[in-house]
């Protein structure tokens, strides 16, 4: 994962407006709490996952997929591939995210994944020089 963590890094800057710097994915990565998934197609990262993981809940940090392979429902196979995987090892209960109130193609995603709105987070991030809340959302993952 280190030698494929600028690659990533640059995509988070194509593809998302409130991306990560270098240092935070490397503090990421020196975080044993925290994960970096890769999705490749043919040897191209088309895609990335950032968790962060506590008992049994996660939060999803970072997710992006390259424009050319947007629509295409990557980003829902990556994340319940990882959220999958993952309540197999720590039966996850609740999985947590923040959006930007504007992103509604992500909104419109994680509906449809099930994520619910809990509350807003005013004025939360900064893109393009204007102030744009964060929806927090969350997903009951604990399976019956």
């Amino acid at each position: 994962m280190p030698s494929e963590l600028p690659k990533v890094a640059i995509l988070d800057r194509r593809v998302n407006k409130t991306s990560w710097s270098m240092v935070q994915y490397e503090e990421c990565l020196a975080n044993r709490n925290q994960k970096i998934y890769v999705l490749e197609i043919d040897k191209t990262i088309c895609g990335f996952l950032v968790i962060a993981v506590t008992f049994d809940e996660v939060e999803i940090l970072q997710l992006g997929i390259d424009t050319k392979y947007q629509n295409q429902n990557l980003a829902t196979f990556l994340l319940t591939e990882v959220l999958n995987k993952l309540d197999n090892k720590i039966s996850i209960s609740k999985v947590f995210l923040e959006v930007a109130a504007n992103n509604s193609p992500a909104i419109a995603l994680y509906k449809k994944l099930g994520f619910t709105k809990i509350s807003t987070r005013k004025d939360y991030y900064t893109i393009d020089g204007i102030k744009i809340d964060a929806i927090v959302m969350m997903l009951n993952y604990a399976k019956s």
